[in-house]
């Protein structure tokens, strides 16, 4: 070898981890720039028209009243893109990229917490899955949908809930809130969590709230209401009339009459949540534990997702990412984050590029996955020590 060969060599040795960071970002750079020019049905019938609505009542003047379906903070952020002399579609799909790179960082950062490691090498390998993972990708930069802002918000509160930073926790679940209200997937771990752990008190949700807020005061100071950021949630819970939109849900197996089957769901959905809670009550479950944490954490979303109606095609984004996270943790969830995510993408492709993806064998497979893992889940406990600890008492 020549004497500048090992030179290189000797430099890629000593930089391997910041190369390989340099190299993967610039990767996830490339590969979303590829999907610059796509114009997805959300940007042609929704954002674009938003964005020229907004544009046209005043920029930050329009928020006075509500444009679209989407919260105030989304609309003042619309509003902001609008004073940019760059082609909207870039300005939406730029956005949404930002907080994936961010969703990548502190992802990664969330496992290691997990595990209790500060290898370079786990980071690394976390960072760059997140970045090529093949929804997360087509979210952002070909749909040009906006999920990774909340998720990564989510991501925050679930870092800092297991480090036990409670006020940063409830600041992020507020930030969270405020973008999406798919943000409130996370509600019933945070109630099995502030039950067993009795770490916080339910007055820190008041932190939430004061965040909520907070990011509503541009529509605020604008002219809106302080109970117009709740009226536009409310607005999105009526818009939709049906059990399931493009979502491998449970109900597309049963029917998608919505008047006869919501409140079914709804109660549906709280009983298997109830019994789970009173599972991990009963159990020796601890989620102090990353296993337990993870676990029962993506049950508690995934039951959501799959049991609630009016589900829509983008909702499982959470689920897919902690899913992935959890990988790391431990090898038994990688079948499980394969099934969501080829599930995910066929859904996406059929709303993107129509693949003609058939979705009630999809929520036949999302269903018998959900069912699977709930029994991993909860099979592994020991319920009888519990029992016998109650009864000595």
């Amino acid at each position: 070898m020549l004497k500048w060969e090992k030179k290189i060599i000797v430099f890629l040795e000593l930089h391997k981890e910041l190369l390989f960071f340099l190299a993967v970002t610039l990767l996830g750079v490339l590969i979303r720039i590829s999907g610059r020019n796509f114009v997805s049905g959300d940007l042609s019938y929704y954002l674009i028209p938003w964005y020229n609505e907004i544009k046209e009542n005043g920029g930050l003047a329009a928020l006075q009243n509500q444009v679209g379906n989407y919260g105030i903070p989304y609309q003042f952020l619309i509003a902001v893109m609008t004073y940019i002399p760059i082609k909207e579609i870039y300005l939406f799909k730029t956005l949404s990229c930002i907080f994936d790179f961010l969703l990548a960082f502190r992802g990664a950062q969330l496992v290691c917490s997990l595990k209790k490691e500060t290898s370079h090498f786990l980071f690394l390998i976390v960072y760059a899955c997140i970045l090529v993972m093949p929804p997360i990708v087509l979210n952002s930069s070909v749909w040009g949908q906006c999920d990774a802002i909340y998720v990564y918000f989510v991501i925050e509160a679930l870092l800092a809930l297991y480090n036990e930073k409670t006020v940063n926790t409830f600041f992020f679940v507020g930030i969270a809130f405020a973008f999406k209200l798919q943000a409130i997937f996370i509600l019933p771990f945070l109630i099995y969590y502030y039950v067993t752990k009795k770490k916080f008190s339910i007055l820190h949700l008041g932190i939430s709230l004061f965040t909520f807020y907070l990011l509503q005061l541009p529509g605020i100071i604008a002219g809106r209401s302080l109970l117009d950021p709740f009226s536009v949630y409310i607005g999105q819970t009526g818009q939709y009339k049906s059990m399931w939109g493009n979502f491998m849900s449970f109900w597309a197996l049963i029917g998608n009459h919505s008047e006869s089957l919501s409140m079914l769901a709804v109660a549906l959905t709280v009983c298997i949540l109830g019994s789970g809670f009173m599972l991990l009550l009963n159990s020796t479950a601890d989620l102090a534990k990353p296993d337990d944490f993870i676990k029962i954490l993506i049950w508690s979303v995934w039951t959501c997702v799959l049991f609630l109606p009016a589900m829509h095609d983008r909702y499982g984004y959470l689920l897919d990412l902690l899913l992935l996270l959890s990988t790391f943790i431990h090898k038994c969830f990688f079948k499980h984050a394969i099934v969501t995510s080829f599930c995910t993408l066929s859904v996406y492709g059929n709303i993107l590029f129509a693949n003609g993806a058939n979705i009630k064998m999809l929520g036949a497979i999302y269903t018998i996955a959900y069912l699977r893992y709930t029994y991993e889940v909860w099979s592994k406990y020991d319920y009888t020590a519990v029992i016998k600890a109650d009864q000595h008492k």
